[in-house]
């Protein structure tokens, strides 16, 4: 549940930010929208940084045990791997915005959560994208270290199966 803001006086209307890994598999690699991410990795490459997303269809949630109510995902020969580049990312949080109207950092209530403590759950602060306003700011792509396209960029090798994947693009 967010804290009441000057756009949102109900607390109990929560709006969340776009989860833009799931996004970004969806609409750069044709995932169905129940798609979830399950694991983030940062890694490095001589061409430059990306992120590693697995991710599957959910199969359901455990019903009974010590993971009682959590998600449970397909083998792992079923989960999909892919990675994206910074400037992906970015152009796909951007395409959400002008989609929206709304901040990707908040959801659009002006407000994003900063921490979490056991005595007070979440904490929040005034959105620093937008300013508070929930509306998502007028910015233009990074241009500043432009990663390389899909032609330039080679093969990248998967540290987990030792394996070629081309999903760079």
């Amino acid at each position: 549940m967010t804290q009441p803001t000057l756009f949102n006086s109900d607390p109990t209307t929560e709006t969340t930010p776009p989860d833009i890994y799931n996004l970004a598999a969806q609409r750069l690699k044709g995932m169905p929208e129940d798609w979830q991410w399950f694991s983030i990795e940062s890694k490095e490459s001589p061409f430059g940084r990306f992120t590693q997303v697995t991710g599957a269809v959910p199969v359901g949630f455990y019903s009974r045990g010590p993971q009682k109510g959590r998600t449970k995902w397909p083998t792992k020969k079923d989960c999909e791997v892919f990675q994206f580049t910074p400037a992906q990312l970015e152009e796909v949080m951007l395409a959400w915005e002008a989609e929206t109207g709304n901040c990707s950092t908040c959801g659009g209530d002006g407000q994003e959560q900063f921490g979490w403590s056991k005595a007070e759950g979440r904490r929040y602060r005034q959105c620093s994208r937008c300013g508070g306003t929930g509306k998502a700011p007028q910015q233009t792509l990074l241009t500043e270290h432009p990663t390389p396209s899909a032609p330039q960029a080679p093969e990248l090798i998967s540290t987990a199966t030792n394996t070629s994947t081309t999903d760079y693009q």
